[in-house]
């Protein structure tokens, strides 16, 4: 039962001032923030604030005691700070962890008197993280749960008996340190594990969590609870006194504990609560308070994260490595191992799963960059991983050599790159050990570089791993992707363009062109013969190329593929591509690589190899067009109809003709059946829409076939209402048969929904579609009525990139091409296809892909009587007013913009 002697009422004036007391602690470490503190200062002021005001409040409780309950206490109970608290390095909304200790006969008083006291905290604004337990208790829960035992690692008295508090100080060392070291040790490492598969795996995300990804301040806590079981301390000046880590180190570790706590503090006084995510909004506002400026080729966000990463990345590596010098097994498990190895080339330990050097051989191994280069060369040809040692060893090797690279040093890479599967591993432990920039110094420029978009996930080090990885993984794909992968002959040249493909990044110039360069420079360093220079250089400069025409492009126009292939030169080059370019979609991020974009760069390569093969694409072709006829013939039976064969033959041959190209290539044979069926039947005035989802692309296939006499400015109409019905359009395609009759086919996300969308929502679509075109209205108001979404809301842009307009007139022989490079935002696409409609132009395709933080909007557009537009002056027109409608939006806003029109 609970006492009520302990139901202390508190006046509103203590309550009041308590809080304030409170907020004035935070005030003062602002100050000192503000004031230019450290991150160490800022967290231990605060620290030793707030822990004298917890002593108070303690205090002031225990006063409140009869002497005998007062005095029991003091004897048989403690207040404990843990974790953070204990470190004595707070954060200003961080919680604050504290242990209510007790034994003997204090348990029942005891915890009645802590709940009061908790409750007097929290009354004051303090956010705890506590727990009420017996000694006995807190080592049970200690033997069996690694939150509690990694928090009791560090821990102060705060107040109360000194004799258990000493107590509990043997038990837990002997228990849990000694005792259970290895159990401690492993569950540390497997409980961190989890916690950045959660947020964040690579530490090389664009959108850290401060704390808890790789690399994050959990890491640095971390090293102190391994230390503190491996050596007895810990904190990094103790641990550097022990031997377990070197002057440089200890200097850099403390350097990244204070930069990223600084930001941590920053973060929460600007949320005014717990807030350990930087964002890029963050990201942006801390550049701006610090006054970071730019440089040439990078923005001040840019330089600002690259020195985060690179922070975040010293912690990492150092993780990485102390984990395996310190994670030993016991000496049963390590004589097993050694009796188990076998030696390889004499100077080689192979075991099960690591590779070492003979130790008598270790220093002739580490002794130049030929031995450190064949060490690695024969761990990736045993697929095994080397000892911590050996890394160890050839990170302080690395430091002493220079520029220079040996014949053998190149042959060595150069068959590392041939190694598929373990390519990326085995680079990623050179880039760690500072090897790999020896090889190419043009990658240290890489390390840790931003790309502050909302494309990428990545750093451009980590991204190009990434690219690796996917690469490696497609040798095992059993679709075209793997097929290409495994008929790829020089894999050291395509590994290498991988490598390499963003290596331009974070300069002034187009990467592209800067790669360019950069790959002519390794290609001369490494030897590689004239041809293999050239392939290098052709898939860095070009690696966009692919993707490029994929996404913006009418891919089955033959002039834009004789060009293509004219490019590309060869099958082989071709794989590679390929291959490069979806590994680099692939790496930028999860959900990048999709079944539409693997469907269109697919389709691309398909084309062109047939040229690159020497078959002739035109009678490729006719063939394809003649196997389609035969199965549209075979499938299409009008209702009704008692016509010969041959008639109705004529009757699709005659339409097949006429039908635009593109829709031919890329709609089925049923498909098109069943469109011209539906076409045979049409009457004017008669309008046929289906809305239906489709599980390959996840998205939603809208299709109108309707008379000319709907069908003006349908396809501006139709993408405003789309957008307005919170449904993102990325592809369209404008389809005109005989008679005036149009096939129009849109493809769209809805946003709305995840997974397969409900047939409610379809149905919705559709007749929002059809109120549109059947029922005069004006467009603009009738999307205002449907809209349901706030341009007011929608996040700016993040990158720096200009909107922009370009006219084509030399891609298609057929139409004009127009590139809108702009922001993403709702109405976007409504604004540039009314535009182009008012410049009297229609819409033949359209495509929508992002790029960057930009979308690419893509218009193959004829005037109105099915012509190209070849007039300079009129396409400088038309250029000229679609930037300025953009630019407007771009200021004004959707909202803005339709009230405008509507006035």
């Amino acid at each position: 039962m609970i006492n009520n002697r302990f139901q202390f009422t508190r006046s509103k004036e203590l309550l009041s001032k308590r809080k304030e007391h409170v907020s004035l602690i935070r005030s003062r470490s602002y100050r000192l923030f503000q004031g230019g503190a450290t991150g160490i200062q800022v967290a231990s002021e605060y620290a030793n604030d707030l822990e004298d005001f917890l002593k108070e409040v303690y205090k002031a409780n225990l006063d409140e005691l009869p002497e005998e309950d007062r005095n029991l206490l003091k004897k048989q109970s403690a207040l404990i700070a843990i974790g953070g608290s204990g470190r004595g390095e707070l954060v200003p909304y961080s919680d604050t962890d504290l242990l209510f200790l007790f034994h003997g006969k204090a348990r029942l008083i005891f915890s009645e008197f802590a709940s009061q006291v908790v409750r007097d905290y929290w009354d004051a604004g303090i956010q705890l993280g506590h727990s009420v337990r017996s000694l006995s208790e807190t080592m049970s829960m200690a033997k069996g749960e690694i939150q509690v035992s990694s928090s009791l690692v560090e821990s102060r008295l705060l107040s109360g008996s000194k004799n258990l508090f000493s107590k509990f100080q043997k038990q837990f060392k002997k228990q849990i340190l000694v005792k259970r070291k290895r159990w401690f040790i492993e569950e540390c490492i497997s409980a961190r594990k989890e916690e950045r598969i959660q947020f964040g795996e690579t530490g090389c995300e664009l959108e850290p969590d401060v704390k808890k990804s790789y690399g994050g301040l959990r890491d640095l806590h971390l090293i102190r609870w391994l230390s503190m079981a491996c050596y007895g301390e810990h904190d990094i000046a103790s641990l550097r006194l022990k031997g377990g880590i070197s002057k440089e180190e200890a200097e850099k570790l403390l350097a990244a504990s204070d930069f990223l706590l600084k930001i941590r503090i920053d973060l929460h006084f600007k949320a005014d609560r717990a807030q350990d995510l930087l964002t890029r909004d963050e990201q942006l506002r801390i550049c701006t308070d610090r006054g970071i400026e730019a440089s040439e080729g990078q923005r001040p966000v840019e330089r600002f994260m690259q020195k985060y990463f690179k922070h975040t990345r010293a912690i990492r590596d150092f993780t990485e490595r102390f984990i395996n010098l310190n994670n030993s097994h016991p000496i049963m498990v390590r004589t097993f191992g050694y009796l188990a190895s076998h030696r390889a080339e004499r100077i080689y330990l192979v075991s099960q799963n690591q590779i070492d050097v003979v130790p008598r051989f270790r220093k002739k191994v580490c002794g130049s960059l030929d031995g450190i280069l064949h060490f690695f060369l024969t761990a990736s040809l045993y697929r095994n991983n080397p000892s911590p040692r050996m890394i160890e060893a050839i990170k302080e090797a690395s430091v002493k050599f220079d520029d220079s690279i040996s014949k053998d040093s190149q042959k060595c890479f150069l068959m590392i790159l041939n190694n598929t599967g373990q390519i990326s591993q085995i680079l990623r432990l050179m880039n760690q050990c500072g090897i790999l920039e020896l090889v190419i110094p043009q990658f240290k420029h890489a390390q840790c570089l931003l790309q502050f978009n909302q494309y990428h996930s990545y750093t451009v080090d980590e991204h190009s791993f990434k690219v690796i990885e996917a690469a490696e993984e497609l040798e095992h794909d059993e679709g075209p992707l793997g097929i290409a992968a495994r008929k790829i002959k020089q894999k050291d040249i395509l590994y290498l363009a991988l490598l390499l493909h963003d290596i331009g990044k974070g300069y002034k110039e187009s990467h592209s062109e800067v790669g360019r360069r950069i790959a002519e420079d390794v290609a001369d360093r490494l030897s590689l013969t004239d041809h293999q220079k050239d392939i290098l250089v052709f898939l860095v400069h070009k690696h966009l190329r692919m993707d490029y025409l994929a996404r913006t492009r009418d891919i089955s126009d033959p002039q834009l593929l004789l060009e293509f292939s004219q490019e590309v030169g060869s099958p082989e080059t071709l794989n590679m591509l390929y291959v490069l370019t979806a590994s680099d979609i692939m790496g930028v991020g999860p959900g990048t690589w999709t079944e539409w974009k693997s469907e269109l760069i697919t389709e691309l390569y398909d084309r062109t190899k047939l040229i690159l093969t020497g078959k002739a694409y035109k009678s490729q072709e006719e063939k394809l067009i003649a196997k389609i006829r035969k199965e549209v013939i075979s499938t299409f039976v009008p209702v009704g109809d008692d016509r010969e064969v041959e008639t109705i033959e004529k009757w699709v041959d005659k339409n097949l003709k006429i039908l635009p190209r593109h829709y031919i290539s890329s709609t089925t044979p049923e498909r098109i059946a069943s469109d011209l069926q539906i076409i045979e039947n049409l009457k004017s005035g008669d309008l046929i829409i289906e809305v239906e989802y489709n599980s390959d692309s996840e998205g939603i296939d809208v299709r109108i076939i309707t008379h000319e006499d709907l069908y003006s400015g349908m396809f501006h109409k139709i993408t405003g209402l789309l957008t307005a019905k919170n449904l993102e359009v990325y592809s369209a395609q404008i389809n005109t048969s005989i008679n005036g009759v149009a096939i129009d086919i849109y493809r769209v996300i809805d946003r709305d929904f995840s997974g397969e969308t409900p047939d409610h929502r379809l149905l919705e679509i559709k007749d929002s579609i059809e109120d549109l075109l059947l029922n005069p209205a004006d467009v603009t108001t009738l999307i205002v009525s449907n809209q349901r979404f706030n341009t007011k809301t929608t996040p700016g842009p993040v990158s720096n990139l200009p909107t922009r307009v370009t006219i084509d007139n030399h891609s298609s022989d057929q139409f004009t091409v127009i590139d809108v490079f702009a922001y993403d935002r709702p109405g976007l696409l409504y604004t540039i296809a009314r535009a182009i409609y008012k410049q009297g132009l229609s819409v033949v395709i359209a495509k929508i892909a992002t790029h960057f933080d930009q979308v690419v909007d893509v218009f193959y557009t004829v005037d109105m009587d099915g012509n190209k537009i070849d007039d300079g002056h009129q396409l400088k027109t038309i250029r000229d007013e679609l930037q300025n409608k953009i630019d407007q939006f771009e200021k004004e806003g959707y909202q803005a913009f339709v009230s405008k029109r509507n006035s």
